[in-house]
């Protein structure tokens, strides 16, 4: 390869860098700009105060193990209705006047039961 030849290779290499510096800068730029939007969202749900239930403007309740505290499901008072979800797994039960629902915690093992008090 000829002096010339590696010359006009080195700065064809040096021209393709540079296009990719660019292309990677304007990237960054994009992520930048979408990061302060993601930041003031956060920063205003945080100011906004209140339970995660009065800001989406529902009344779910979460259903807590009495034991460890992780999450078994969702109560909806609106409509009656427990929702406890799994993985693949989903029930929707509404317990009825008087009835019962036990459910083990995935975590602790313990037995919770979930009773209508009506």
């Amino acid at each position: 390869m000829s002096i010339e030849d590696r010359v006009q290779y080195l700065e064809e290499r040096i021209a393709y860098l540079q296009r990719s510096v660019s292309e990677t800068d304007a990237v960054l730029s994009d992520f930048d700009k979408a990061l302060t939007n993601i930041s003031s969202a956060v920063e205003s749900l945080s100011e906004s105060g209140g339970t995660n239930a009065e800001r989406m403007g529902t009344s779910d309740r979460v259903w807590n193990c009495e034991k460890c505290g992780a999450r078994l499901g969702v109560y909806d008072p609106d409509s009656e209705q427990l929702r406890i979800k799994y993985k693949d797994f989903s029930l929707y039960s509404i317990p009825g006047k008087g009835g019962s629902l036990t459910v083990p915690c995935r975590r602790c093992a313990h037995l919770n039961t979930l009773e209508d008090d009506r």
